[in-house]
Parts: structure tokens; sequence; C-alpha cells
């Protein structure tokens, strides 16, 4: 496929990809993830991921780092 014939979708819902497949022996498995990846990319924009093996603690501590950053002043 190619992204310069990628038309742009109409969409009312992020979508949201399950990322299990990502390490699957089975090859198809991981064809249709990148599949998922591409349409999402092409069709919407973003995706919300989900099985993506990142501990809650560490998803936590980057939240709190960017508020943390976003609340400096500008000086």
């Amino acid at each position: 496929m190619s992204v310069t014939n990628a038309s742009p979708g109409n969409f009312d819902h992020i979508p949201i990809i399950d990322l299990s497949a990502l390490r699957s022996p089975v090859l198809k498995e991981r064809q249709q993830l990148a599949k998922e990846i591409f349409t999402a990319c092409t069709q919407v924009g973003f995706f919300y991921i989900k099985n993506h093996g990142i501990a809650e603690d560490v998803i936590t501590s980057l939240h709190d780092m960017a508020r943390q950053f976003f609340s400096l002043s500008q000086e």
C-alpha cells in the first residue's frame, strides 16, 4: 500500500490497537497488526494502544513529569 494513495476516512472514534500480536510467532497475526496501524495512521492520524507491556508506574511517572514540565514558567 502507498501512503500517497491513502484518503482520509470518516471516523467517530479513535482506534484502539492491541499490540499483543507484536511478538506473535504467527506471521499473519503480525501482518494484521501492521495493517491496523497503517489504517489508523492513514485514515485517522492517530490511535490508542493497549497491551503494550509498559508498566503502569512508568506511565504515571511520565505523566507526572510532563505536568511538571508544562507547569514551568516561560522563562
